[in-house]
């Protein structure tokens, strides 16, 4: 497990990452979302010991990353962004270097480089020089690492970025697995990917953490049920009739739909209220031209969570 507790960074006036908090237990797979600069790396850094905090604690297995570095460090396999490989070794002798630090005994570690190198998809390239590989097996060497020593955590920083559709995949299902055994972090600025992958969420913009919660209730709007989408001419406005319909959690008028005016219905959860919808349009003499429900995305999450953090501040300024 990995707790994350009030994190503050600062390089000068600029604020990197502010009060993050989060957990991450046994079998969760939680993405750290955000665009590029929101303060991910900058977290994963921390949580690795790579950089410190200028305020919080981040503890893996019990163990506080600055007070019992070491420990915690045996706990967590971790993939930077840009992972630190040496150009000049085979990828078979690096994890076998990487085994014997992370104190795999002598005696296991063909047996359980093995694994890896299949589970990785290394199996063709293992005895390669580093320095030769592609961009995408560079990647699979990166993440080979994180799993060497078998830790508790692997903590995966952008672990597709770089990898072709079919890799893309192969490392999709691969991270699936490790969440049946492990505690396991992922980053990526694309959201969709995360959706594929993660049973919980953390979205960070600007340093701050905008919401931790299950990827089903994020692309749950509202936290309610879901969306119809209603266009419809003639008649009179539709709001208050669509507000009075018994099951309606909420309407928002939105840009007319080739010229007619468009309505977004939120409805709660276990209504069903379409066929209801179209009657109530007709009795009030309008026409139903589009009635669709909306495939919410996790972009538009993020858009609408970082667009209410802007008024916020704006309000609080």
């Amino acid at each position: 497990m990995i707790e994350v507790k009030g994190l503050y960074k600062t390089y000068g006036i600029n604020a990197a990452v502010r009060n993050v908090s989060f957990t991450a237990r046994k079998g969760e797979i939680v993405g750290l979302g955000g665009r590029n600069g929101a303060g991910k790396s900058t977290t994963m850094n921390i949580i690795a010991g790579y950089i410190s905090s200028d305020e919080g604690t981040v503890t893996i297995n019990g163990h506080d990353i600055l007070k019992e570095p070491v420990e915690a460090k045996r706990h967590l396999g971790y993939m930077p962004e840009f992972p630190p490989l040496y150009n000049e070794m085979t990828v078979y002798k690096y994890l076998h270097f990487v085994c014997q630090l992370m104190g795999v005994p002598k005696n296991d570690i063909r047996d359980h480089l093995k694994d890896i190198i299949e589970n990785v998809g290394l199996v063709e390239v293992q005895n390669r020089l580093i320095g030769n590989l592609s961009k995408g097996y560079r990647q699979r060497v990166g993440i080979a690492k994180a799993l060497c020593g078998n830790p508790e955590n692997i903590m995966l920083d952008e672990p597709t970025s770089g990898l072709d559709p079919k890799q893309i995949v192969e490392i999709r299902a691969l991270i699936r697995s490790l969440g049946k055994k492990h505690t396991v972090i992922i980053s990526s600025h694309i959201l969709s990917e995360l959706v594929d992958i993660c049973t919980r969420l953390v979205i960070i913009d600007r340093g701050v953490v905008l919401a931790d919660d299950t990827v089903e209730h994020l692309l749950s709007p509202s936290g309610s049920g879901r969306v119809l989408e209603l266009a419809a001419r003639d008649g009179e406005d539709l709001y208050a009739v669509l507000a009075n319909i018994d099951g309606v959690a909420e309407v928002k008028k939105k840009k007319p739909y080739n010229g007619a005016p468009r309505y977004y219905i939120t409805i709660k959860p276990g209504a069903d209220v379409a066929e209801t919808v179209s009657r109530a349009v007709a009795q009030a003499g309008a026409t139903v031209t589009l009635l669709r429900p909306v495939e919410h995305s996790l972009e538009d999450v993020f858009l609408e969570l970082t667009e209410a953090a802007m008024r916020k501040e704006g309000k609080d300024a």
